[in-house]
Order: C-alpha cells, then structure tokens, then sequence
C-alpha cells in the first residue's frame, strides 16, 4: 500500500468514501430482490467483500494521515536541529583548527579549498619503525595525503592515511602547527636500518580576499517568476553553474543554473557576489552542487542551500 501513502490527503479520503459504495449498491440490490429476511449465502459473501473493502481503505487512510503527521514532525525536528547546527558551527570549526586546543587539525580529503603551492614544513617521520607501522607504510605510495591527530600520551601528531598509523611529526615541527593544512607524502625509502622511512610536505591553506572554498550558501530571490517551480525540480547532488550575469538594474548580480535542467534558480547574496567579483573580477564563473531543498510543504516557499566548490574553468 506504499502507493497509497503516497497519494495527497484529499484523494485518500476520496478513496476512502468510494470504498463504501460497493457495499451500497450491493444492499439496494439485494433489497429489490425480493421480500425474504434471509440473505442467501452468495449475497451475504458479496455483502461482507463490500464491507471489508471499506473498512481496508478506511484504516489506511487514518494510518497514512496519522503517518504522514509524524514525518511532518521529524522534518520539522530535523530542520531545527540543523539549524541549530549551523549556529553552532563556527564554534566547532574553531575548535578543530586550533593547536593543542582539539583533538585534531582539520584536513577535508578532496578539499577543493587553496592550499600554497609551496609547503610550509617537511618532515621525516618519527617513532615508525615497530613492525605494525612499516606493513602500514608498505600499503602507502607517494602522493597519498595524511591526516592528522594528536596523540597526548607524547603530545605530537600522529599521521596516518586511511586510518592505517605511519608515524610521528617531529615535536620541533608540530608545535608550530596552526590553521588548515594539506599533507602529503612525497618519499618513501629504506634508511641505513632496512626500515621504510617517510617524508611528507605540508601545505597551508591559503587565505584569499575572505572567500576560502568550499563556501555554503543560500540561492537568494527563489520566489521570483517560475523559480519556485525550478526548485521543485531539484535534487540534492545537481550540480550549478553559478556566473556573474549583470543586468542594467543589477550590475553585480551573480545567477545559479542548474546544469541538469537548465533553469535558472536564483542568485547570490548581493554583499557575498561583491566580495567574489571584487576577488575574481567580472565575467567570474564557479562551480558548485545543491546540498538542500527546503520547504515545499503545508504551502511554505521552497529555499535551496547550495555548496561553492571552486572556480569553474
């Protein structure tokens, strides 16, 4: 019955009533049959298949609007929770980013952020050489990127690459960690001892005219002309093309298209597509993904919140 759940409220309900006329029918039929009291056994099946279509449908229709209430709370609840989250992100991001403050240096794999071409630190690995940790070094290649985490027990910063440890960064070197930094290893070799060794280059995130890729954001100007119908159309993963479009009226305007339909879905922020044209200048082009497709339902406007990946070439 997931078809049937599916269906809006108002046609439930429609075919709920019209679940009853059968049974109706039937008995307007068999009270012109004839004057017996008794219903034959052929009538009284069709009598009770009537019935039960109608009780079937109606309990559904009271268990799909019951259920459809409760997914209305949870969305509702989920909303406020990321919401919530939101406020509360700059807090947690700062936590990360911090030296000895948290747990960890924040570094994203794949991150779409610049990062110098030059590093500010290389390193050889320390305390690697047990027998665990050289099997961990002999699944790694060169290029492979490194996270890391802090390890209070010697209080320096343990490196691994898919959650395999492959040493540490030399104390000198990890107490002048501070910020965003992409880490990657650039050798592996034997040292004197017969042991894998390992160098790794470390690269700090660079900080552009206060735009820092990925950016979040929200498509602003949804509920003009056929927007609304644009984003009903949106899924979460569309990839954007997001460019400056200056019209007479709005020279700074910077316009999202969905790349899989085409349409046009809104706009930048008018202070934030300031900073990105006073940055990359006009004629600037980005590339980003939709990350959420709000509203929609009990008659609310629909909204979008979209990531900005990085430029598009």
């Amino acid at each position: 019955m997931e078809w049937f759940y599916n269906l809006s409220r108002k046609a439930r309900v429609f075919i709920a009533v019209i679940a009853w006329l059968p049974l109706f029918i039937a008995a307007n039929v068999f009270g012109k049959g004839g004057n017996n009291d008794d219903m034959s056994g052929g009538e009284a099946f069709v009598a009770l298949a009537t019935l039960a279509i109608g009780i079937y449908f109606t309990v559904f229709a009271i268990k799909a609007t019951r259920r459809e209430k409760a997914e209305q709370r949870e969305t509702a609840a989920a909303e406020q929770l990321r919401i919530d989250s939101a406020q509360q992100q700059p807090a947690a991001a700062k936590t990360q980013t911090s030296n000895h403050d948290g747990d960890f240096i924040k570094l994203n794999y794949n991150d779409t952020r610049a990062y110098s071409d030059t590093p500010a630190f290389s390193a050889k690995l320390i305390q690697n050489s047990d027998d665990d940790t050289q099997s961990n070094i002999e699944s790694c290649k060169v290029g492979d990127e490194v996270s890391l985490e802090l390890d209070y027990e010697t209080n320096l910063y343990l490196c691994d690459v898919d959650g395999l440890d492959i040493g540490f960064i030399p104390d000198k070197i990890g107490e002048q960690l501070q910020g965003s930094y992409k880490i990657i290893i650039t050798d592996i070799f034997e040292n004197e001892n017969g042991k894998y060794s390992v160098k790794i280059d470390i690269f700090p995130l660079v900080k552009t005219s206060g735009v820092r890729f990925p950016v979040h954001t929200k498509i602003k100007g949804v509920t003009f002309g056929e927007r609304q119908g644009y984003l009903s159309k949106c899924v979460v993963g569309d990839v954007l093309t997001i460019k400056h479009a200056p019209t007479a009226e709005y020279p700074d305007t910077i316009s999202i298209i969905n790349d899989r339909t085409g349409d046009m879905l809104g706009n930048i922020g008018s202070d934030f597509a300031a900073t990105l044209l006073e940055k990359y200048g006009a004629d600037c082009a980005f590339i980003g993904e939709v990350t959420e497709v709000t509203g929609g339902d009990n008659g609310r406007n629909y909204g979008c919140n979209i990531i900005i990946n990085g430029t598009k070439s």
